[in-house]
């Protein structure tokens, strides 16, 4: 019997020990980008927007360039470093800007429901259907090309998300016996909200917020390499893949760099809310050792 219980426990541990790992994964993918990020503000190898004729084109470990140099003469990894700041502000203003635009519309239209909850979701509906590099494509139209452009237009893009996201899981709160507990003391909508509703939704909030962050870094690349989003001479990943496609065949190395540190960062984010959700959200460890 003691050692059914214990393969049963096996079993529902194992699972758990595989989401964990895969949180720790992507933590320290995530954090790998900060501090490159952050070390990039006091050193890099060489100056990042230094351009040198003489040494365009040189490959990884020449004349102390760990990765080598662009076309340009640039040094590839003080490129990349730098682009990590640009890559990490372009998620946190633009997630910030639905965060803030997108959670009073969801908690306001749960919350007061009847035809402002309908309207408010027919609005996230149309501009949910505008993908977020359209969205930009449209402000630097309007705006000209820039980092803040493509931050704000990609803020506004997943606006409508974070609000049916805090729409739904308000709705599911909202019936709960506290909220109906502080309503019956004559407690307003927007308190209910702020003091109880929005307590219980911020694991969600997180993880979409995790999830977006990912979202934006791909967003941002795609802009940069399509020249309307972060304009020289500030680094940017995306530009950078823009650049190596000329050379491509010459030396493809201009092009795996770049490539791969985008690749890891929204790996590593998605990981992340990965193991985010599966660790702020108990019925799904509940759910799971059911399951097994």
């Amino acid at each position: 019997m003691s050692a059914s219980a214990s393969a049963s426990e096996s079993a529902i541990a194992a699972p758990r020990r595989a989401r964990n790992l895969s949180g720790v994964i992507g933590g320290s993918l995530v954090a790998l980008v900060v501090v490159t990020a952050l070390v990039s503000y006091v050193w890099t190898p060489f100056d990042a927007a230094r351009i040198a004729a003489a040494d365009r084109l040189l490959g990884p470990l020449t004349d102390g360039h760990l990765l080598g140099t662009d076309p340009f003469g640039r040094d590839l990894l003080s490129q990349i470093m730098v682009g990590a700041r640009t890559t990490l502000q372009v998620g946190v203003i633009a997630v910030a800007i639905a965060l803030v635009a997108g959670v009073p519309l969801g908690g306001l239209a749960a919350m007061r429901g009847g035809w402002l909850d309908e309207l408010l979701m027919r609005g996230a509906d149309v501009m949910y259907a505008f993908p977020a590099v359209l969205m930009a494509l449209m402000f630097a139209a309007a705006f000209g090309p820039s980092t803040w452009t493509a931050m704000t237009a990609i803020g506004v893009a997943f606006t409508p998300v974070f609000a049916r996201v805090t729409r739904g899981a308000s709705l599911q709160v909202r019936e709960r016996d506290f909220v109906t507990a502080a309503r019956s003391y004559g407690r307003g909508r927007l308190y209910v909200f702020v003091r109880h509703v929005l307590p219980n939704i911020s694991s969600i909030l997180i993880v979409q917020a995790s999830i977006s962050f990912a979202l934006a870094i791909l967003a941002e690349a795609a802009l940069s390499y399509l020249g309307f989003g972060t304009q020289p001479p500030t680094p940017s990943w995306g530009r950078m893949l823009k650049e190596a496609q000329t050379f491509l065949t010459l030396e493809p190395n201009l092009a795996v760099w770049p490539g791969l540190v985008i690749a890891l960062a929204v790996l590593g984010f998605n990981l992340l809310g990965d193991g985010l959700r599966d660790a702020l959200d108990p019925k799904l460890v509940e759910r799971s050792g059911v399951g097994n």
